[in-house]
């Protein structure tokens, strides 16, 4: 037995034999579905999407960017998908998400990306009212926006309920896909002190807010708070299959009043690590949207023709709320719009994040 054992060893040494090692081949997707708000959309980030798609007619309304961590994340050498489905809409709610998005999704979905729940919050008054005050005295106070969002993320049917059954609408129509669900990063460091006498306040009048740490560490705990509930809304399903993807740290040391910045940014100023847009961030590399902070008379300009066009309904500034059938920004220009937003970069933090959750 020894002696045929050796004999077939020499024949393999003598004959070159050479055995085939298999291929790793990477994690293979049929159809990615990418669901949610402007923080899955993308806006701002890179240029303007032009993908097709079951809803692509809405790219443009939509406020769809190919910087946004789905489009990095399709080609991801964990996804490859072979088919994606862009569907996320800027100003959608988690009843946008169910009601407006979910009609789209083809039941052969195998993977999936869910980012919702910011603008049942209500976030966008916090942005208007405590940081830019857009609308000077007839901004929302800030202190009433924050307990109002307080009230609504502890509210289980303004928050909790519709996107655990957004989540289990999803989940039933494509019983098969693994679903990775987004929260939210933090926007501030709230440590640092050089923000404390600064406002960002867009008309600097007298009295205008300070960015103090007491006021970013609300705002930071309101974000831990939506983190919270949208974990809870994912563990409830009990699906093996959801998985909740909190990319919080992956901002770490990118916000905004991080140590030695001065704040706010400044026109024409680069700022390659932060990872989320302010006023003078300029928008991906679409020459035609990069714009500087704005003069006052072009912001009321803007106010008047959309009084003009629509005289009963109140000007916000910060896009909340909005139904998916709305532009993606309320008719805002893409300067405003983008604020507060992931830029490309912060993008890419996020598909990194997601990334590292795929087996």
């Amino acid at each position: 037995m020894l002696h045929t054992l050796q004999t077939i060893a020499l024949i393999l040494v003598s004959s070159n034999f050479v055995f085939a090692v298999p291929q790793i081949v990477p994690r293979a997707v049929t159809r990615f579905a990418a669901f949610g708000d402007s923080f899955a959309a993308g806006i701002g980030a890179g240029q303007p999407f032009t993908g097709s798609g079951p809803d692509s007619a809405n790219n443009a309304g939509c406020g769809r960017f190919d910087g946004s961590f789905n489009v990095k994340l399709r080609d991801d050498a964990k996804v490859h998908a072979a088919s994606f489905d862009f569907l996320a809409c800027s100003g959608a709610t988690a009843q946008d998400v169910q009601n407006s998005q979910l009609p789209h999704l083809d039941q052969s979905a195998d993977f999936i990306t869910v980012s919702m729940g910011g603008n049942n919050v209500g976030f966008g008054d916090i942005v208007n009212g405590c940081v830019y005050r857009f609308n000077g005295i007839f901004a929302p106070d800030c202190d009433q926006a924050l307990n109002n969002a307080s009230t609504r993320i502890n509210n289980n049917p303004d928050f909790l309920d519709p996107v655990t059954n957004g989540l289990r609408a999803i989940t039933a129509k494509a019983p098969n896909a693994k679903v990775y669900v987004m929260g939210y990063a933090k926007f501030w460091n709230a440590t640092t002190t050089q923000c404390d006498n600064v406002s960002w306040n867009y008309w600097q009048t007298p009295g205008a807010t300070k960015m103090t740490r007491a006021l970013r560490q609300k705002m930071n705990d309101l974000l831990d708070a939506v983190n919270n509930k949208i974990s809870t809304a994912v563990q409830g399903l009990n699906n093996p299959r959801v998985t909740f993807v909190n990319y919080d740290a992956y901002f770490q040391n990118h916000r905004f009043c991080e140590g030695g910045v001065n704040e706010p940014q400044g026109p024409n100023e680069d700022r390659p690590n932060m990872f989320f847009f302010q006023l003078n961030t300029p928008v991906g590399s679409v020459n035609s949207f990069v714009q500087p902070f704005s003069p006052a008379s072009q912001y009321l300009d803007w106010i008047k023709a959309a009084k003009t066009a629509s005289p009963n309904t109140p000007v916000n500034p910060i896009y909340a709320g909005l139904s998916t059938a709305t532009s993606a920004s309320g008719g805002l220009p893409l300067w405003i719009a983008k604020i507060f937003h992931p830029t490309s970069p912060g993008h890419v933090a996020i598909s990194s994040a997601i990334s590292g959750k795929i087996p």
